[in-house]
């Protein structure tokens, strides 16, 4: 395997050497009709949902990644099979860090205009390692995994119900007071 894929080149040039010398085609040639003319069968049965992989050893022969997929049992139809998703579910989101509060709150002191996000992150990461008192963002972040670890047990026991994050999108961003031209 490993010196036909070093070799591979140099061997199909050598085969295309012989075929193009061959003057006796016509078996290979009606192989070949025959293949696709059952390619295009299949594809038709695919498409319509009634398609089964061959089962029995006169299958014609298949090369490959797809020899294991192509010859292997299964229980459903392959459109059902690619049409099915994966259902998403939506869990609690994990607690912060105490770097992300810190981070929040100095956002807007460590940004510049036309800065690019990477130095900025590096900038506020050298603040944050020589940053003695963290006291006030590792109380956060503590209270944040306690809330976290609630929120999963209920999601665990099927009684979590996710915020709605549309009343934040609703409310105003002066915090629901009416504004001076009301």
């Amino acid at each position: 395997m490993f010196w036909l894929a070093e070799n591979r080149a140099r061997v199909t040039k050598k085969a295309g050497v012989k075929w193009r010398m061959l003057t006796e085609r016509t078996k290979w040639e009606k192989m070949s009709r025959k293949d696709k003319e059952r390619y295009k069968r299949e594809m038709v049965q695919f498409k319509n949902g009634t398609w089964t992989p061959p089962d029995n050893d006169k299958a014609p022969f298949r090369t490959g990644s797809n020899m294991a997929r192509a010859n292997a049992p299964t229980t459903r139809s392959a459109p059902e099979r690619r049409t099915k998703k994966k259902e998403k579910k939506v869990a609690p989101k994990r607690g912060q860090s105490a770097y992300m509060f810190w981070l929040a709150e100095n956002r807007a002191r460590l940004t510049e205009p036309g800065k690019p996000v990477t130095e900025v992150t590096k900038k506020a990461g050298a603040e944050w390692r020589v940053l003695t008192e963290r006291t006030k963002w590792e109380e956060m972040a503590r209270k944040d995994k306690e809330r976290y670890d609630r929120e999963m047990a209920e999601f665990k026991n099927g009684t979590w119900t996710p915020p709605d994050n549309d009343k934040k999108k609703a409310e105003p961003a002066n915090g629901g007071e009416p504004s001076q031209d009301e």
